[in-house]
């Protein structure tokens, strides 16, 4: 085996003959541009996925995985709302996810089932939600750990830029509770798995 080194254009490359057959291996740097670019891919995709991906730990949707997009989402959309913490029961498992902090209050992103949307007729009957007739679900009057729930009583068309939410969970803690969500505030999420 014969090797050999020589300088090629301020580069080291060294040459191995083993039995015919040559190699070439250089010490060449990557180029600086080449990393910052490749760094700043990593943190494009790191960004999209820590901003959009949702991961659902909760029993209330029938979906783990959601991507998050800039829409409004629709009737039969998923969509996540920041839920302020003060409508939360305060044994509830969701009042032990820690909270984004805001200026003016605490608040998590809860993923829920647009159900209703502002022109539709909503309407409660006893426990019973109805949007344009048909029945959404039922309220409860206490949580599984058995907190009183005060159902949300309405009965009317939906005002503008408001939204009716539901988990598909007849445990979900959703607009049955809180109310309406701003729609504003609601982000369309795409369920993945």
């Amino acid at each position: 085996m014969k090797q050999t080194n020589r300088r090629n254009q301020g580069n080291t490359v060294n040459t191995v003959n083993q039995k015919s057959k040559v190699y070439q291996v250089t010490d060449k740097p990557i180029s600086k541009l080449k990393a910052s670019l490749l760094v700043l891919m990593i943190s494009f995709v790191v960004f999209q996925i820590t901003t959009h991906l949702t991961i659902v730990f909760t029993e209330s949707i029938n979906a783990t995985l959601l991507w998050e997009v800039d829409s409004q989402p629709q009737f039969g959309d998923y969509g996540n709302y920041p839920l302020d913490t003060i409508h939360i029961p305060a044994k509830s498992k969701l009042k032990n996810i820690t909270a984004n902090k805001t200026k003016n209050a605490d608040y998590i992103i809860v993923t829920k089932k647009v159900a209703c949307v502002s022109g539709q007729t909503l309407w409660s009957d006893g426990l019973a939600y109805y949007c344009d007739g048909i029945q959404l679900g039922f309220a409860k009057t206490t949580t599984r750990k058995g907190e009183v729930l005060n159902p949300f009583q309405y009965n009317g068309i939906i005002p503008d830029g408001k939204l009716f939410l539901l988990g598909e969970h007849k445990d979900s803690f959703d607009s049955r509770y809180w109310g309406f969500a701003d729609a504003s505030l609601v982000k369309k999420a795409i369920k993945i798995i």
